[in-house]
């Protein structure tokens, strides 16, 4: 699957469950698990605004806890934070070398 089929899968999802779909095809899904000790204890403490992705790359979701932020510019991750991004398959790679002791590959919860 090209790029400009998944940028027409991603905007005429008619659903949750196509959107669902188009994200999670050809690995385009990284989580990423926020713990002092790791590559990723980089982030904690970063505002998103500050954080250099990878082109192509955007941190959907941001898991705390029980709760799910939508994260902003301004959002702060904190220790524990659980990342969910989204993207080109070239910039997911790049995210899961330089974290890739926490990175995992997708999963539905």
């Amino acid at each position: 699957v090209d790029k400009e089929d998944f940028m027409e899968a991603w905007l005429s999802a008619p659903n949750h469950q196509k959107l669902k779909e188009a994200i999670l095809r050809d690995d385009r899904l990284l989580t990423l698990t926020l713990e002092a000790g790791t590559p990723s204890a980089i982030l904690i403490g970063q505002s998103l605004k500050d954080i250099l992705l990878p082109e192509g790359t955007l941190i959907a979701l941001v898991r705390r806890g029980p709760d799910v932020v939508i994260p902003r510019g301004a959002t702060e991750l904190k220790r524990g934070d659980r990342l969910t991004i989204i993207g080109e398959p070239a910039g997911l790679d790049a995210l899961g070398k330089r974290f890739k002791q926490q990175a995992q590959s997708p999963e539905l919860h």
